[in-house]
């Protein structure tokens, strides 16, 4: 791997990581999304037997996933972790939300025109994504 994608990928894990450990998230699922200079996309991934959120074992997992697309020419480089522990430091569930099960049970799915946007389940975490471009610019975003 050339020493720019090292430092691109060193530095997505590394912001991938303090995302992460801001919401007190572990991950099981590590995401590598490619596109080329040819504007193709191309996604990898693996799951770990253990969850991870150090930017070590992210920019590990990361760098064999790139190693298997190799050669390539990359024009936009993404990192994502899934599959969490679901266990966010000191947070409890909101008694107020309903979960899918509640929300069926109660008739709430049989109502005509039912909207799902007031619907959320205390069990389904977003997913973290951080990309960073090759020229330099980035952007962070919390998928919700």
């Amino acid at each position: 791997m050339s020493h720019s994608r090292i430092m691109i990928a060193a530095e997505l894990a590394e912001m991938l990581s303090t995302d992460m450990q801001k919401e007190g998230l572990h991950g099981r699922t590590l995401t590598l999304k490619l596109k080329t200079a040819s504007f193709e996309v191309r996604n990898r991934a693996v799951t770990l037997q253990n969850y991870i959120n150090s930017s070590e074992d992210i920019l590990k997992h990361a760098s064999k996933l790139m190693k298997a697309e190799l050669p390539v020419s990359v024009r936009l480089m993404g990192l994502r972790v899934s599959q969490f522990n679901g266990e966010k430091s000191g947070a409890t569930p909101d008694p107020t939300q309903k979960t899918i099960t509640n929300f069926i049970t109660s008739g709430g799915a049989n109502r005509k025109n039912s909207s799902f946007s007031d619907v959320a389940d205390h069990d389904i975490v977003s997913d973290t994504e951080t990309d960073v471009s090759i020229d330099g610019r980035h952007t962070d975003q919390l998928d919700g």
